[in-house]
């Protein structure tokens, strides 16, 4: 039932999203379409290089907020939609798993994440790679962390002390690299080709 719950969710969440208006106007860029088509492999490239002590409860890394920064928020939702389906189709994840994974692993982080972007926004290269990107890639890391941990404990009946000891104290050991990936991509980026960032505006000379 809450897998059920939490699927009808995330259907109504990326309705809310539009994502489709998004999608369309792919056709007008082929950069864009580029960007997109690379966010998509790579994002689906790090969701199924799991690790952790748990094979119920893996950790991997996200990218979620330099994907985010690079293609936006509603053409994210819809890379993550088909990062899902893959793993799906390849059999990481069950059929179960659909509703929490796109929920708690995309969706919930992706919109709050908007929200960190709005208050940390600036026009500084520096700043915008370090906090919104960097700093923003632990905040979705956490999220998702926490998330997933209740998923666990109250969806799945883990026992508490397995969710903490294996999967909530295993997480901190990923936030460093997570944190360099999103900062070293940002960076990169900004200083060759600042305009695949669609969340980054420069400063008026």
């Amino acid at each position: 039932m809450i897998n059920l719950g939490l699927l009808l969710l995330s259907c109504y969440m990326i309705y809310r999203a539009n994502i489709v208006h998004a999608l369309k106007q792919l056709n007008q860029s082929r950069v864009a379409l580029h960007l997109y088509a690379g966010t998509t492999l790579t994002l689906t490239l790090l969701a199924s290089l799991t690790g952790g002590i748990s094979t119920q409860m893996p950790l991997h890394f996200m990218g979620l907020a330099a994907a985010a920064l690079i293609i936006g928020y509603r053409l994210t939702i819809s890379a993550a939609l088909i990062v899902v389906f893959i793993l799906l189709a390849l059999g990481k994840i069950p059929v179960e798993h659909v509703g929490i994974s796109l929920t708690a692993g995309y969706l919930i982080p992706l919109v709050l994440f908007q929200i960190w972007i709005k208050v940390t926004k600036s026009h500084n290269i520096w700043i915008f790679s370090f906090v919104t990107a960097g700093i923003g890639s632990l905040v979705l890391f956490i999220i998702k962390t926490l998330c997933m941990a209740s998923y666990y404990y109250w969806g799945l009946n883990v026992d508490p002390e397995m969710v903490v000891s294996q999967y909530m104290m295993i997480s901190p050991l990923f936030w460093i690299p997570e944190l360099l990936l999103s900062v070293t991509v940002l960076i990169t980026c900004l200083q060759h080709r600042p305009q695949w960032v669609a969340c980054y505006q420069p400063s008026s000379p």
